[in-house]
């Protein structure tokens, strides 16, 4: 199940590796019944993102949603949603995916909210 407003591109790479896998088989399977070379076509539509575009695209600009653009990059190891400040890039974290990495055996006392 896709929940659009929390995925991560690390969460929707874990999720679809199951389903991608059993694709792979079925195709491959198919492939050797049949024994032919598959029909092939042009791929047409879509467009083709270089890394350096992709890179460009993790910077944080003004009038961006700042929350999708950090869990649409969101992939560790890899560096994700950045800003740069004063000549250096930092990486951004948020509060949801703090908690997604939080370990339910430590203690929240200095996260939980301060609001009176």
């Amino acid at each position: 199940d896709i929940q659009h407003k929390i995925e991560t591109a690390y969460s929707l790479e874990k999720k679809s590796q199951p389903v991608i896998l059993d694709l792979f088989k079925e195709i491959f399977d198919a492939a050797v019944e049949v024994r032919n070379k598959l029909p092939g076509y042009a791929n047409v539509g879509g467009r083709y993102i270089s890394r350096i575009e992709m890179e460009a695209m993790k910077e944080i600009v003004d009038g961006d949603d700042i929350d999708k653009k950090i869990r649409a990059f969101w992939f560790p190891p890899y560096s994700g949603a950045f800003k740069m400040i004063s000549g250096v890039k930092y990486t951004l974290v948020n509060d949801f995916l703090l908690s997604q990495l939080s370990d339910p055996s430590v203690s929240n006392l200095f996260s939980s909210s301060l609001k009176k």
